[in-house]
């Protein structure tokens, strides 16, 4: 989810790696150790909570990139701890933390591939495998929100990549594909808030470059952003093509790149979920049903403009 301090990555011109970096709301940049002892090595920060723990990964001594924990200990200065991959797998990535500071991602072997791990923090951070799709093969998480509710990508067994939630019962995970309707397309949910809204992206015919920005619900809802343009207030809409969705706040708020009129690819956008004023039923779209709906509950009580703002 959105946060105002923010973590990422420089690069070191001298070395030709990327550096990994905390950048506070007070202006401070720094950079972060990595697991080796070289200095300014390669890394990357990927998220940040309101306890200002980071994940991502950096190189270890043995040059494996491995997932990374890094925590604040005093002003501007920071460790990094590693989070052990799955038995049997050699490297792997963290890709997202909620605030209690549990962290998902996956685990790599180049025989194995790539399995979607979580780190619970009140279990050390120990690797769990999450399960992928019944007969699929790779697969990874990109989030997790307060309720440990997990999303990314898993691979089907026809060989197509689709969006999936994973939640936790407190003793086993299960996997649900997102878009388990959709036979012809391919899709990824990268981020989700704790009221469960999660977005990504959605494509066809194998080209992810001309994907549309795309919105789910755990309760099973699905939008494509692109499509349902009514739904959303952003100043200066006519002519966007919203490519993807990259991150969602906890008041609605998405964020994104895509391209703008008269503009090269990419840009970046910034939407916030709100009611079209046709969608008076409260239903994804505006169809004849919303005109029942209006009439039957036209009156001196009700008129058009109180419907309207529901």
């Amino acid at each position: 989810m959105l946060h105002p301090d923010a973590a990422g990555r420089g690069y070191n011109w001298a070395g030709g790696f990327n550096v990994p970096g905390a950048f506070g709301v007070d202006g401070v940049v720094d950079a972060l150790p990595t697991l080796s002892s070289i200095d300014l090595d390669r890394g990357y920060a990927v998220d940040i909570n309101a306890s200002r723990h980071i994940v991502g990964y950096s190189r270890n001594a043995d040059l494996q990139d491995r997932p990374t924990l890094w925590r604040e200990v005093h002003a501007n200065e920071w460790t990094a701890s590693e989070m052990m991959v799955l038995d049997g797998y050699s490297s792997g990535q963290a890709q997202g933390m909620n605030e209690a500071s549990d962290a998902v991602g996956y685990s790599f072997d180049s025989a194995l591939g790539r399995q979607p791990t979580v780190w619970l923090a009140d279990e050390a951070w120990q690797p769990y495998a999450l399960p992928a799709l019944e007969g699929g093969g790779a697969a990874e998480a990109r989030d997790i929100n307060a309720a440990r509710q997990v999303v990314g990508w898993a691979d089907t067994a026809d060989g197509k990549r689709h969006a999936v939630l994973w939640e936790y019962d407190g003793q086993s995970w299960t996997i649900r594909d997102l878009m388990a309707d959709d036979s012809i397309g391919e899709s990824r949910a990268v981020k989700l808030n704790d009221a469960g809204e999660i977005v990504g992206r959605h494509w066809v015919d194998g080209n992810i470059h001309h994907s549309d920005a795309w919105y789910w619900t755990v309760d099973g809802n699905s939008v494509n952003l692109e499509a349902h343009r009514c739904s959303f207030r952003r100043g200066g809409a006519e002519g966007w093509t919203l490519i993807a969705a990259r991150d969602i706040a906890e008041d609605g708020t998405i964020c994104g790149h895509g391209t703008a009129p008269g503009e090269e690819p990419w840009s970046a956008w910034v939407l916030r979920l709100d009611t079209c004023v046709g969608n008076v039923d409260g239903a994804d779209c505006v169809d004849f049903e919303d005109l029942i709906y209006l009439l039957n509950h036209w009156g001196p009580e009700c008129s058009p403009s109180r419907v309207q703002s529901r």
